[in-house]
């Protein structure tokens, strides 16, 4: 058979440019440089459910303030850089794409126009094997869409939260002792967890502790276990300690702040020598452990009022990872609310996508309870909501915590005694809100046992 075709007996005519164009799965725009659009395949019209004549009176760089698209498009960013752009994005009728664009230049190196390809999800995941060149971006992006566990880790768009993403990066490849802090919701562990996934541990055991949990007199028997006889109550076999169960593994030890002063200087040997004795043993084990500790705590304060000690917070802190809070990284907020409204779509099989309108409530409201808060609310309105278009409305209930302050001068006006007891309800029920209302955890928060917690609130009639 002789392929050597004459293409003068086969030109390509426009008609036959659409022809073609219509027969492939992608969904393909062509933007001029200054991002009006001057080409669509048929498939467009489809997935973005309007006319040719609307399509092509949009410009690029408007999609997104005008409603059509739930984010700056992939187009615009491709005509400002002039490189390729791989995003994720949602439509206005709900629809999960991925869209690729390259630029096209001219000899000189100008922009002579963009063409776009939009992937619906199931097309896009057809396709990701084929574009072996992209591999790491697609899988990043597929994960966006189909992973339940996303939850954006070690990326962020936060200057700040860029290099620490990047020391928690490097530290992955080392066996080094991490200690991360951040106010409660922030994601301590989901990035501890990260660390280990990312590490040459990866395929050994995460062991999550929270310390606050265990009570004080069980904490060295919990962690470094013991033999048996070893006290009253004890396995007649002995019981094998926490650190022995995460061997060749991860330790997490959540909430650091709260670990029992006793029990400190065991812990500073089992980090500095990687060995740990059970109680009422006589050997020391030796042991493969890599140790990522956590707190909402100012240790350093711990340590000036002697209730931490200063040779282990030193160990402790040979890379401190400090993660903001929400309200500081406002622009990741959307990031997060879009990768649980896919989480949350998945689990209860609906369809819900974002209006315009509530990216601004989104990331102006100061979010206390932080990621947990965000997560919470996201499942909220994906059950509760009348429609799959989220909007303002359906965040009614998100309001600014009230604490009974707004006015400052009546309690520099009132005396003495009210004023106090005007300041201790309104920091009780601030701290109780950023802790979800959780007992525990608001007085590990404020650093008081949750006995005295409990008579305090029922002093103040406060309703957790």
């Amino acid at each position: 058979m002789n392929y050597n075709h004459n293409f003068t007996e086969f030109p390509f005519s426009e008609a036959l440019m659409d022809k073609i164009m219509n027969h492939i799965i992608a969904n393909v725009l062509v933007f001029d440089r200054l991002g009006n659009t001057i080409y669509c395949n048929d498939n467009c019209l489809e997935l973005y459910q309007c006319s040719r004549e609307e399509l092509f009176s949009r410009n690029c760089f408007d999609a997104y303030k005008n409603g059509f698209i739930d984010r700056e498009t992939a187009a615009a960013d491709c005509i400002r850089t002039k490189k390729e752009v791989i995003r994720h994005a949602r439509t206005a009728t709900g629809q999960d794409i991925m869209v690729h664009c390259q630029p096209v230049l001219d000899d000189q190196g100008g922009l002579e126009f963009v063409v776009a390809s939009a992937y619906v999800k199931d097309a896009f995941i057809e396709l990701t094997n084929m574009m072996n060149s992209h591999q790491e971006n697609l899988t990043q992006s597929i994960h966006s869409l189909t992973d339940a566990n996303q939850n954006y880790v070690l990326d962020s768009e936060n200057k700040q939260m860029k290099h620490i993403y990047a020391m928690a990066h490097k530290s992955a490849q080392t066996d080094s002792t991490i200690i991360i802090y951040g106010e409660s919701g922030v994601g301590k562990e989901i990035m501890a967890k990260a660390i280990h996934n990312n590490s040459r541990r990866n395929s050994s055991i995460f062991l999550p502790v929270n310390c606050a949990s265990i009570p004080s007199e069980l904490i060295e028997s919990e962690l470094f276990g013991y033999e048996r006889g070893a006290f009253t109550g004890a396995r007649g076999e002995g019981k094998a300690g926490l650190f022995e169960m995460a061997n060749d593994g991860t330790i997490f030890l959540d909430e650091i702040g709260d670990f029992p002063l006793y029990a400190q200087a065991k812990l500073l040997r089992v980090l500095e020598s990687g060995a740990a004795r059970r109680i009422g043993g006589d050997q020391e084990r030796q042991l493969n452990v890599r140790t990522i500790a956590a707190t909402n705590r100012d240790l350093k304060s711990m340590v000036e009022e002697g209730a931490f000690r200063e040779d282990l917070y030193y160990r402790l802190n040979i890379l401190p990872l400090n993660i903001l809070p929400l309200r500081e990284r406002t622009e990741d907020i959307m990031n997060f609310a879009r990768c649980y409204l896919d989480t949350f779509n998945k689990k209860y099989g609906y369809q819900r996508y974002f209006a315009q309108d509530i990216e601004q409530k989104l990331t102006t409201y100061q979010w206390p309870g932080n990621i947990r808060e965000l997560r919470n609310t996201i499942e909220r309105i994906v059950i509760s909501a009348e429609k799959d278009k989220l909007t303002t409305a359906d965040l009614w209930f998100l309001k600014e915590p009230s604490y009974g302050l707004e006015d400052t001068s009546a309690l520099f006006q009132a005396p003495l005694k009210d004023a106090m007891l005007m300041f201790e309800r309104a920091y009780i029920q601030h701290a109780l809100a950023q802790e979800d209302g959780n007992i525990s955890e608001t007085a590990n928060r404020i650093g008081i046992h949750r006995t005295n917690l409990y008579k305090t609130i029922k002093r103040l009639d406060i309703q957790p």
